[in-house]
C-alpha cells in the first residue's frame, strides 16, 4: 500500500510520498517492498509532476512506463494543469490503441470483469445494510430496496448540506462507439458470471436482474468507481505550475481499467490556492488513516462502522413504526413508507458530514495560517511531518503497508527538488 501528501500555498506545492509498496507472488498473496517509486517528473521545464497511489500497475505496465511515455506525447512546453489532465485521461482511454504501449485482450477482459465483480460487491453490501442475511435468499423486496439506495449513490452526487434537496447528477465521462460494440459483445456474459460468484451462496430474484444489469451499465457512463474497486485502483494526483502559472495547481482523479476504449475515473478535481480566499491546500490519499483523524476527528473505518449501526438501529425503528401504522391505516403506512424509506441512510450521512466540518474548521483555524506563511522549505518540512504519522503508526503496529524512506518533491516556477528522509537528491 502507500501513504501520501499534497501541500500548497501560493508560493510552492510540495508532494509526499512513502516508498513501500504491495506486490502479489505467483500463489496471489500480498507482500510488501520498500523503494518503490511514487512521484514522477512529467514536465520539468514548468514544472509537472505525477504521484500514484494503490496499484502500481496500469494494464500491466508499471505507472512509471506508462507516465514517461505520456510525458512523450505531451512535449516538453509546459501545458495548462487542466489540458494536463484532459489530455491523461484521453492517453489512458486510447490505451493500446492511440498510445505506443499495447492493450492485451485477456488484460482487458479481466480488468472488465474485476468492474463489474465490485459493482456487484458493493450492492451485495447495501442488501446487508437494510437486513439481508448472506447465505440466504435474497428476497424481490430487499433486492428492489437496495437497488432503490444504491442508484442514488451512483449516479448522483452526495448533498453537500443537510437542507439540500435536488441531488445533482454525477458528471459523464468521455465515452465513444468502441464502448459500445464493447458492451454489446463482452457485457451480458461476464455480469452474469460475476452475478453468479457474488451471490454463489444465495439465489438472486429473476425479476431484478434486468433493472441491476441496467444500473450496471449506466454506472460505466459516469464519474464514479465502486468502492469494491480499491484494490484494484490507482489514484493519480497531478500538482505544479502549468503553463504561465505563477501559483500552484492540482488534479486529483482515481483510474479503473481500461476496458472498451475507456478509463474509468472518478473524483476529478482541479484545486488552486487563491490569495484572500483559500490561500492553503492541503490533501492526504492512501493509507492516511491516522493523519485523517487528526484533520476530521475520526478514522475512515470508524466513520464507516457508526454509518452501519446508526443505518441498521433507524432501519429497525422505521420497521416498527410501519408496522404499528399499518396495524391503524393501511394508506397512512404506505405514505410514512414513501417519506420515510430514506431516513436511515441520509440522516447517518448527514451528521458525519457536519462531525467533519467541524473538527476541519478547528484544526484550519490553527494549521492554516503555518502553511500560508511558510517559504518553499518550510512547506517541505510540513509534508515530511504529516508523513511521519502513517509511518509511525505503521511501525508501531509492525505493519509493513507504509514504510520508509520519506520521499518529498518540493515545486516552484521553474524549480524543483527532492529529498529523501531530509536529505537532498
Amino acid at each position: 500500500m502507500t501513504s501520501e501528501v499534497l501541500l500548497m500555498n501560493l508560493e510552492a506545492a510540495v508532494l509526499g510520498s512513502d516508498s513501500a509498496v504491495t506486490m502479489f507472488d505467483a500463489n496471489g498473496r500480498p507482500f510488501s517492498q520498500s523503494g518503490a517509486e511514487k512521484i514522477f517528473i512529467v514536465n520539468a521545464q514548468a514544472p509537472v509532476a505525477a504521484m500514484v497511489y494503490g496499484v502500481g500497475l496500469f494494464a500491466g505496465y508499471p505507472w512509471k512506463t506508462v507516465l514517461d511515455d505520456f510525458s512523450r506525447a505531451c512535449g516538453p512546453q509546459p501545458l495548462s494543469m487542466r489540458t494536463y489532465a484532459e489530455k491523461l485521461v484521453l492517453y489512458l482511454s486510447a490505451f493500446g490503441q492511440g498510445t505506443t504501449l499495447t492493450l492485451e485482450a485477456e488484460v482487458e477482459d479481466v480488468i472488465f470483469g474485476l468492474y463489474l465483480r465490485a459493482f456487484l460487491l458493493d450492492y451485495r453490501q447495501w442488501l446487508q445494510i437494510i437486513g439481508w442475511q448472506a447465505g440466504t435468499p435474497v428476497s424481490e423486496g430487499h433486492a428492489a430496496q437496495a437497488l432503490t439506495v444504491y442508484s442514488r449513490q451512483v449516479l448522483y452526487l452526495e448533498p453537500e448540506t443537510e437542507d439540500q434537496e435536488q441531488l445533482s447528477p454525477r458528471p459523464r465521462i468521455m465515452t465513444g462507439e468502441r464502448l459500445k460494440t464493447f458492451i454489446t459483445a463482452r457485457f451480458g456474459p461476464a455480469f452474469a458470471r460475476e452475478l453468479g460468484r457474488v451471490f454463489a451462496s444465495s439465489s438472486f430474484p429473476e425479476s431484478q436482474v434486468e433493472a441491476l444489469a441496467k444500473l450496471a451499465v449506466q454506472s460505466i457512463m459516469v464519474e464514479w468507481l465502486p468502492a469494491h474497486a480499491g484494490l484494484f485502483t490507482t489514484g493519480l494526483v497531478l500538482s505544479g505550475f502549468g503553463a504561465g502559472a505563477a501559483v500552484p495547481a492540482m488534479v486529483s482523479m482515481r483510474f479503473f481499467g481500461p476496458f472498451g476504449g475507456i478509463v474509468k475515473y472518478a473524483e476529478v478535481r482541479l484545486k488552486t490556492p487563491r490569495a484572500g480566499i483559500d490561500p492553503v491546500y492541503l490533501e492526504t490519499f492512501a493509507q492516511a488513516d491516522l493523519t485523517q483523524a487528526f484533520l476530521r476527528g475520526a478514522m475512515p473505518a470508524y466513520e464507516d462502522n457508526v454509518f452501519r449501526v446508526q443505518a441498521h438501529l433507524l432501519g429497525d425503528v422505521v420497521a416498527d413504526v410501519l408496522r404499528e401504522a399499518g396495524a391503524v391505516s393501511k394508506p397512512l403506512a404506505e405514505k410514512l413508507a414513501e417519506l420515510l424509506q430514506e431516513v436511515p441512510f441520509q440522516y447517518p450521512a448527514i451528521a458525519a458530514h457536519v462531525a467533519r466540518r467541524v473538527r476541519e474548521q478547528e484544526v484550519a483555524d490553527k494549521l492554516l495560517p503555518q502553511l500560508n506563511a511558510a517559504t518553499a522549505e518550510k512547506l517541505c518540512g510540513l509534508a515530511a511531518k504529516f508523513m511521519e504519522i502513517p509511518v509511525i503508526e505503521h511501525e508501531l503496529l509492525r505493519e509493513d503497508g507504509v514504510g520508509r524512506p520519506i520521499v518529498t518533491l518540493t515545486m516552484t516556477p521553474g524549480r524543483f527538488s527532492f529529498q529523501k528522509d531530509g536529505e537532498v537528491q
